[in-house]
């Protein structure tokens, strides 16, 4: 599962919007927050996991990372 770790002046709506989902999914994902209006700095907000796939990059083949989302890429052993 994926998180979002809630920066100074994030707002559920504004993580919402930043990956590129409804408000209502992303609460729907988080009923751990009883509250919407109010999450803390720090606080893990629950992404969709179909926000995610996973690609395998072949020799050759090039990428392109979107900078406005954050990436994590494995190197397979």
């Amino acid at each position: 599962m994926q998180t979002h770790t809630v920066q100074k002046g994030g707002t559920m709506w504004k993580i919402a919007r930043m990956y590129g989902i409804t408000l209502d999914q992303l609460i729907a994902e988080n009923p751990q927050i009883p509250d919407p209006n109010r999450i803390t700095v720090g606080m893990k907000v629950y992404l969709p996991t179909s926000l995610f796939t996973i690609h395998t990059v072949k020799a050759g083949e090039r990428y392109k990372v979107d900078r406005l989302r954050s990436c994590k890429l494995y190197r397979p052993r």
